[in-house]
């Protein structure tokens, strides 16, 4: 499916990858969007979505990450249900972290591995196809 660029915020001309995907967990669901990004290891979601999921945060595993920056950030990694715009849902591993810098990110595990992504940033159009993983 195509999807155009689009800015992740009303105050940014600068567009980006942004897929509105809906996290799933139990009876309980939000919908975010999210920048599908290369650069991630895996999937990564505010910490706000992880409560109002109703996730049990003490039975996740707890991890630390760094960032771009070398910031070194406390997260709980889990696996939840995804369910992309346009496309199938998976079951991706997460990592939810307290960041006013981060809303969503679509990473390596868990998003690339199970998709095709093609961007093609001249003509701000990108293309994701299921590869059925």
């Amino acid at each position: 499916m195509k999807y155009q660029y689009a800015t992740p915020n009303p105050d940014s001309a600068r567009r980006v990858p942004l897929l509105k995907v809906t996290l799933r967990h139990q009876n309980k669901k939000v919908t975010v969007l999210a920048i599908i990004d290369s650069g991630a290891d895996i999937c990564v979601f505010n910490l706000d979505y992880a409560k109002l999921l109703e996730l049990d945060l003490s039975s996740c595993e707890q991890v630390t990450v760094s960032g771009v920056e070398g910031m070194v950030r406390d997260c709980y990694k889990t696996t939840i249900d995804l369910e992309p715009e346009g496309l199938p849902k998976i079951t991706v591993p997460v990592l939810f972290i307290d960041s006013s810098g981060v809303d969503g990110l679509l990473g390596q595990e868990g998003f690339f591995d199970q998709h095709i992504i093609t961007f093609d940033k001249q003509n701000n159009i990108f293309e994701i196809i299921s590869n059925g993983a």
